[in-house]
């Protein structure tokens, strides 16, 4: 069954001022509550559906043409007191993990889990063993590259491929699938000149890629050229005027399914999800791909450890089982590695 929750308000101390990440991100939170007031009081006062904070990430290339959304490198780092309904999950086990991963995203190949790192001399990308704590495969990236989301894929040719994405560096890293050896690396560019989380839509052979805006972007697979772009909204009600879902972080493809819980949306259509964690937050969002609305939250507060800087959810993947719900779920600097079931009502 669906649950009614309270989002309360929150104020975090970030205490790692070597987590440079974090530190530049922050410098640039200013007073934009404000420009939001209005319409959080407005979905305060209707009590129905879903919000989402209203927040900026740093669009050090954007405009507000590009985007259609407040100027400025700001963050809004302030959360809202508001009703918000969330779907249930099963936690089915939970494993060791490396504490000391700076986790920036995980994928799924062969059998295996495959975790990327961050940080600027500690980014990497390993192959982990089955108990999930161990490495059986790994390649550094070298310290001037800061580390962000990767995702399995397979090349028109068919071969099998990772690519890691870096954060502020512009380069983009193509590994062999069985041996991690670096077959190549490229230059790209999108509008915050940031890179995020990346996956794969295995069935229509192109990346999804975040950047902590409101917008997905869709990639070739071949040529690493962006082909369009979407905003991710939510919904007070089925009329209300959709509200941007800003720091858009781990993404994770969902292939197509039958949704037949939100007929405003789907009509009963087999429709392709993809699962993200927004940036700071407890929670994991499903994005529909057709529309960029937001279907469902999932509260996984109770598998997060208590914040402490920067050891914040920042990896989903699938798990190999034939159940398409079922995800593994970890974070930086999380002990833990959770297998959960992500359930539909």
């Amino acid at each position: 069954m669906a649950r009614k929750r309270n989002l309360r308000r929150r104020k975090r101390t970030v205490d790692a001022p070597s987590l440079e990440k974090d530190n530049v991100k922050m410098e640039r939170n200013t007073s934009s509550q404000r420009n939001f007031i209005t319409v959080i009081v407005l979905a305060i006062a209707m009590m129905l559906g879903v919000v989402f904070r209203q927040g900026n990430s740093s669009h050090e290339h954007a405009t507000t043409s590009d985007f259609n959304s407040p100027a400025g490198d700001e963050i809004n780092e302030d959360f809202s007191a508001q009703v918000m309904t969330y779907e249930d999950f099963e936690l089915l086990d939970s494993f060791e993990h490396d504490d000391k991963a700076f986790t920036q995203g995980l994928t799924y190949f062969d059998g295996h889990v495959y975790e990327g790192t961050g940080m600027h001399g500690s980014s990497s990308i390993k192959k982990l063993g089955t108990d999930f704590s161990s490495t059986v495969l790994s390649n550094d990236l070298k310290e001037e590259y800061f580390g962000e989301g990767i995702t399995y894929y397979k090349t028109p040719g068919g071969k099998d491929r990772f690519i890691q994405l870096t954060w502020r560096e512009k380069t983009a890293f193509v590994y062999d699938a069985e041996t991690l050896s670096l077959l190549r690396s490229f230059q790209y560019d999108n509008f915050t000149g940031e890179g995020w989380g990346i996956t794969w839509d295995e069935n229509n052979s192109e990346f999804i890629i975040s950047d902590g805006s409101d917008f997905l972007y869709i990639y070739d697979t071949e040529n690493f050229e962006e082909k369009r772009r979407f905003k991710v909204s939510a919904y007070t009600d089925h009329g209300s005027s959709p509200i941007p879902v800003t720091l858009l972080n781990e993404l994770e493809f969902v292939p197509s399914q039958i949704d037949a819980t939100n007929d405003f949306l789907l009509n009963d259509r087999p429709s392709s999800t993809v699962l993200a964690n927004v940036w700071h937050e407890n929670f994991i969002i499903e994005i529909d791909l057709a529309s960029g609305v937001v279907l469902r939250l999932y509260d996984i507060s109770s598998l997060c450890p208590q914040v402490t800087g920067e050891n914040v959810l920042n990896g989903i993947s699938v798990t190999g089982d034939q159940d398409s719900r079922m995800f593994y779920i970890t974070g930086k600097l999380w002990k833990k590695l959770h297998k959960v079931r992500l359930k539909v009502t």
